[in-house]
């Protein structure tokens, strides 16, 4: 919810009409590797926010995801694509839980997406999002891998993409 809420106030404050957004995530697929970056296309909506901008669903879609992985091609950058679950339960994505979100194809988990992309289709803003893979929860013991321990070249790399990216969506959009 801190997120939906401080977006929408700099929405409103500077007049985006869109946003880039990148952070980490939680791996459930075992074929994606530790910092890969991934492109959601749509999310599990395991949180409460969205509910108050857009009908309710238990996916909602990532609607410029084709756009994004249109840059990422055009960049050359390598990348994941898929669905994905946003929860606000933080560490509380229990073994029911995940199994039944890779049942259903989700690749990921994190905390924001899903609110962010009602916000923005209830503002009609664009949204590109991204994601990297900062741990593990793809094996039956937690994984923290690379949580925290993210080197600041791999941050600064992370930055210098979302720069771009926005450089090309401030020119088409």
């Amino acid at each position: 919810p801190i997120t939906v809420g401080l977006l929408q106030d700099l929405i409103y404050i500077y007049d985006i009409k869109n946003v880039v957004m990148f952070g980490s995530c939680g791996i459930l697929d075992k074929s994606i590797n530790e910092c890969e970056l991934i492109i959601p296309t749509s999310s599990y909506r395991d949180e409460g926010t969205s509910y108050h901008y857009v009908e309710p669903s238990d996916y909602i879609e990532i609607k410029n995801s084709g756009d994004l992985i249109e840059i990422f091609e055009e960049l050359k950058i390598p990348y994941g694509k898929g669905k994905i679950w946003t929860t606000d339960a933080m560490y509380r994505e229990t073994i029911n839980n995940i199994n039944k979100r890779k049942e259903e194809g989700c690749i990921a988990v994190e905390m924001e997406i899903s609110a962010v992309q009602a916000l923005c289709s209830y503002l009609n803003i664009n949204y590109f999002p991204f994601i990297y893979g900062a741990d593990r929860l793809d094996e039956n013991i937690y994984n923290p891998s690379v949580l925290g321990n993210l080197n600041i070249d791999k941050r600064l790399f992370h930055y210098e993409i979302a720069k771009k990216i926005a450089l090309i969506i401030d020119n088409r959009y």
